[in-house]
């Protein structure tokens, strides 16, 4: 199992590394693990680098740090090399205030495809409930709130690097969405032959510019068109 389980690590080292958002980096550089101490100072840096930003806004931000990568990660690897990575496989690299940058330990080969999606999906599941349990222990986020910003995710990464079609992505969103969360709170919207990602939370960049808020931001009406896809 070792050598299978290195030379799917050496795999996806070289190929999703045309990635930009699954940047691999060398052992030394990453070194967050999701200990408790871990989260809590990531958490302070957070404070620091925003200290007029509402707690609302440093509770999404930390969320939505600490998740991205993982999701990335394992919705690319399953898709294009049928593999999964579980959270103690890997540790993130922390630059200040953000996690840029991924050291993968290991993997999981698997044989069949929807294999290693379910495996992944049980993956995520895993890494969402402990980071949960770690955000709880620095700020406050409901639940569902915590699903909605995970469901946008998830649709942004399949959008982005699983390499699915297009005709197969809406499938595929939802049945991520209702493994996961039980839920389809996200969707898929075309806008100029452009499919986007419809989304069901605000990240709240807007409390820190007000002018710049993101495609489709759930709060800002002069972004929320009727699209038909």
């Amino acid at each position: 199992m070792k050598n299978e389980n290195d030379t799917c690590g050496r795999a996806l080292l070289s190929g999703l590394s045309r990635y930009p958002e699954i940047a691999f980096v060398d052992a030394e550089q990453a070194d967050f693990n999701y200990e408790t101490d871990e989260c809590a100072d990531l958490y302070q840096a957070l404070r620091i680098n925003q200290p007029d930003a509402s707690r609302s806004y440093l509770a999404v931000n930390f969320w939505r740090q600490l998740i991205w990568q993982p999701i990335y990660l394992n919705v690319a690897s399953c898709y294009h090399y049928q593999a999964s990575i579980n959270v103690d496989q890997f540790s993130q690299r922390r630059m200040q205030h953000r996690l840029y940058g991924i050291h993968l330990e290991a993997c999981e080969q698997h044989e069949k495809q929807d294999t290693a999606v379910q495996a992944s999906l049980n993956a995520i599941a895993q890494c969402l409930s402990q980071c949960f349990v770690r955000l709880r222990q620095c700020c406050h986020l409901s639940e569902g709130q915590s699903h909605r910003i995970a469901a946008d995710m998830v649709a942004h990464a399949l959008l982005g690097v699983s390499g699915l079609e297009r005709s197969l992505l809406h499938d595929a969103l939802l049945s991520w969405q209702r493994a996961l969360f039980n839920n389809t709170p996200t969707s898929y919207v075309t806008e100029e032959n452009h499919l986007r990602v419809k989304l069901a939370s605000c990240c709240l960049h807007l409390q820190v510019d007000p002018e710049n808020p993101c495609f489709s931001c759930p709060k800002s009406l002069s972004r929320r068109k009727q699209n038909v896809i």
